[in-house]
């Protein structure tokens, strides 16, 4: 049972989330990336410190010791007595997010959204794992919060197209930071950022586009409408195992790649690595039809690959996991 002063913590957090996430949503308000970035972070900051109550059974941990005013320890402290393992993604994901809120005061460039938003995005995944994973507790938000990442390619910003707009400064804080976020994404390619690959366009065919705007009846208010993606496309794999590998079963492929595994160790896996429908839409697509099988994507196959060629044993490791589970 929780001790009271975690739940209210836990609480706020969920509110300074929510809160988060209207506000980005929300393309009228000007200060929307600051804002998000002090909320967002301060959920976080509420969530870590509950976290360390429970751990410890003691309240008196989030508070600095010797402080006669009740001084709470810092979003940083909490950070890194939570989640001890400096290349953990999560971590990672947040104190970048948190250094961009710590320079919000002083300022911050429209185009440090373009670099950002695939961050903002991974946290708000994050967060609603971790909600579940530390205290069992579910958020009522569905994996496409952040609406109005339309494109997310943080190299398409360049000195060139800011050259006109600030100094030589900025320009410089910019592209270093565009480097440190491109090169994080290639050392941590999942619970870092994630991918988003739409693309907003004005074309004649409105099949070729992922999301249209359209004007409406009788002259109202245009509304945005998103065209279904053909998931046998980007999710072509099923987990039968047949003799054709082009017929796209799951694990026909991973034993045509050499890797032994079995449809429990797919379960496993997904348990292990909180693999879901809901928590990694780039890997598994399912059907709201009832009884329809999951489909994966090529990314969820390349992501196991990568797992087991850096640890030989995460299939047995995963196996434990969803053992220790189910007894």
């Amino acid at each position: 049972m929780l001790r009271k002063l975690s739940r209210q913590l836990i609480e706020k957090s969920e509110d300074a989330f929510l809160l988060a996430l209207e506000i980005y949503n929300k393309p009228t308000v000007e200060y929307r990336v600051e804002s998000f970035c002090i909320l967002f972070i301060n959920s976080w900051e509420l969530l870590l410190k509950a976290y360390l109550i429970e751990a410890v059974k003691n309240t008196k941990v989030i508070f600095v010791k010797g402080s006669k005013q009740q001084e709470t320890i810092t979003f940083t402290e909490a950070l890194g007595r939570a989640i001890t393992d400096v290349d953990n993604p999560i971590r990672i994901n947040l104190e970048d997010i948190n250094k961009l809120r710590n320079t919000s005061s002083h300022l911050i460039i429209p185009e440090y959204e373009i670099i950002y938003t695939g961050l903002f995005q991974q946290g708000v995944l994050n967060y609603v794992q971790v909600l579940s994973e530390w205290f069992g507790r579910s958020i009522n938000v569905t994996p496409r919060l952040l609406t109005l990442a339309f494109e997310y390619q943080p190299t398409s910003i360049t000195k060139l197209t800011l050259k006109d707009k600030y100094n030589k400064m900025i320009l410089s804080a910019f592209d270093t930071k565009q480097k440190e976020i491109m090169d994080t994404i290639k050392k941590h390619p999942s619970m870092y950022s994630i991918p988003v690959n739409s693309t907003l366009a004005l074309i004649k065919n409105p099949n070729k586009a992922d999301i249209v705007l359209s004007q409406g009846a009788n002259g109202q208010e245009f509304g945005i409408v998103e065209v279904a993606k053909d998931h046998d496309k980007t999710h072509p794999y099923l987990r039968g195992k047949d003799k054709n590998p082009k017929i796209g079963t799951l694990l026909y492929y991973f034993n045509y790649e050499g890797i032994s595994i079995n449809g429990y160790d797919i379960t496993c896996i997904n348990y292990s690595e909180n693999i879901n429908e809901i928590t990694r839409p780039d890997f598994v697509y399912k059907s709201k039809v009832a009884n329809s099988s999951a489909q994966y994507s090529q990314e969820y196959i390349n992501f196991i690959i990568k797992k087991i060629k850096n640890n030989p044993s995460f299939i047995e490791k995963s196996r434990k996991k969803y053992k220790v589970k189910s007894s």
